[in-house]
Parts: C-alpha cells; structure tokens; sequence
C-alpha cells in the first residue's frame, strides 16, 4: 500500500483561493474544508490510508542565511496578507486539532526545516516504502526514485523515474544542480544571469557548446558562485535534517464527524462515507511502518 506524503502548505494554499471567504461561527474555514476533501479524493485514488502530513517549521534555516530566500511578503497588498494570515491560522488548527482528532498521527514538523526536507528525509529513510510525494513544487523532483513517485493534483500528473527521464533527459537527483543553475522562481532564489532551465539542462548533458555566452557564464567565477550558494539553498533534504519516526494509527470516524460538526461542514455525511472506505481499505498482514 503506498504511503501519501501530503505537503500540506501546497494543499492549503490552493483551498485558500477556491474555498475563499468559506466560514462558520465567525471562524474561516474554507482551507480546512479544501484540505479534507483533497485528502479523501487522494486516499480514493491511490487506495490507501497510509498519510504523513509534513508542515513548514515558522523559523528557516535557509532565509537565516539568506535573506532573500522566499522574500514574498514585501510584495503582496494588504489583501493578501490577510489571506495567507487566515491561511497559517487554518494550517495551524490542522496540525495541532483536526487531524489528531481524525486519528492522524503522522503530523511532522522539524525547526529550521521545510516540509520538502521531510519528505525527501522519509524517501531516504524507509527505502523500502512506496511513496507518492503529493505536491507541485517542483524541487520535489529530485527525490523521485525507486521508491517515490511525484504527484501534482491540479495537473492529475504522476511523474515517474522514467517518465522524468523521457522529459529531461536527466536523473531526477540531478534536479537540483538545474535550479542551482537557473534559480528558483517560486523560492525566490536568483540563479546564474540568462540561465533557464532548458539552458541548464543543455549545459548538464553537454550539449552546451563551449564559447557561447551562456556557457561561460555557468563556468565563470561568478557563475559558479551562484551555483555554490544555491546548491545548498535547493538540494533536499538540508544536511542537518533528522531521521523521522513514524507510527502505527488508527483513524476514526467519530472524530471526522467531531470535527465536520465543529467547523460547520455540511456535506459531512457523504465526506464521512468516503472517510470510511479509507479506513477500511485492506490493511490485513500490513504493518505500518
């Protein structure tokens, strides 16, 4: 049975914008709703039970270093920051109540680290795992391997070792000297001066001719500056992330309904249906990690 690493901040922000405005006795609720019902549609999907949810620590040991790293907030309007604040209010009542409540008991967060850390720490821990890493950041690539796959729910895209390498030509560990090559949008990390991704990609499989502008780019002393510093900044995981243990758990029905009466969920009996054909898809002669 495959085990789900849920990136809850990519399912979170994603119900922000489609559950915006959603609440119930003055608390808003549409991430806690959008997340819930992700979270059913992926165990329907994949046929499993098997969850870990990984959460950002509030302190980075990336932007510590670098302050640049994920500068996103300066440019947002008041708007919203508003709603990435509600947004960190609802991915907080998630971890400390609402899934323990349903019966999770994988909910890991490690100070200094990213969820990205986690899970590319879990893939490396339990080799013999079956995992499917559920987000769309794309720095998640370079953890698909033997044992993880890649799955984005908005493009209903499961990236394999082979379907990586038909793409790009490369192997998915060799992700991360692309976005040390070309930066990183998303994170907000800089890479080398009219370096992409299809260049550092040309420039990883040598098909980059010496002499062009862009390849003494990526050689020069600047160029491979650039590429020391966002090394560190892009591989996954972060040399000083733990080992993670995880458990055994039972997941219960009544406190999916607890919750689902708490925060107003009004398709909760259908919701609660589908909650337990989760629970109760095989796991005889199973052991959970």
């Amino acid at each position: 049975m495959k085990t789900l690493l849920i990136d809850i901040s990519f399912l979170a922000h994603q119900a922000k914008y489609i559950h915006q405005g959603l609440s119930y006795k003055k608390i808003q609720t549409g991430v806690i709703y959008g997340v819930l019902k992700r979270l059913l549609s992926l165990g329907e999907k994949f046929e499993t039970n098997k969850f870990v949810f990984l959460f950002d620590s509030k302190k980075s040991l990336r932007k510590h270093k670098h302050s640049f790293y994920k500068d996103r907030e300066s440019h947002l309007t008041d708007e919203e920051k508003e709603l990435n604040l509600c947004c960190r209010e609802q991915i907080g009542l998630l971890r400390r109540e609402i899934l323990p409540e349903m019966g999770f008991r994988n909910i890991l967060q490690q100070a200094g680290h990213e969820a990205d850390d986690l899970m590319a720490r879990l893939v490396k821990q339990y080799p013999d795992e079956e995992f499917v890493i559920v987000t769309a950041d794309q720095d998640l690539y370079q953890c698909i391997g033997p044992n993880a796959v890649f799955y984005n729910p908005s493009k209903k895209e499961i990236i394999d070792t082979e379907a990586f390498k038909a793409k790009y030509n490369l192997d998915p560990d060799n992700w991360r000297w692309v976005k040390a090559l070309g930066g990183c949008s998303s994170d907000t990390v800089p890479g080398i001066k009219g370096i992409g991704e299809k260049t550092a990609i040309k420039y990883l499989n040598k098909e980059l001719k010496e002499g062009l502008k862009a390849y003494e780019s990526i050689v020069s002393v600047e160029g491979q500056a650039i590429v020391d510093r966002n090394y560190w900044l892009v591989s996954l995981p972060l040399p000083t992330t733990k080992d993670l243990p995880l458990c055994d758990e039972k997941l219960s029905v009544r406190g999916f309904i607890h919750v689902a009466r708490e925060y107003g969920i009004r398709s909760y009996e259908r919701m609660k249906e589908d909650f337990r054909t989760i629970i109760n898809i095989e796991t005889k002669n199973m052991k959970l990690f």
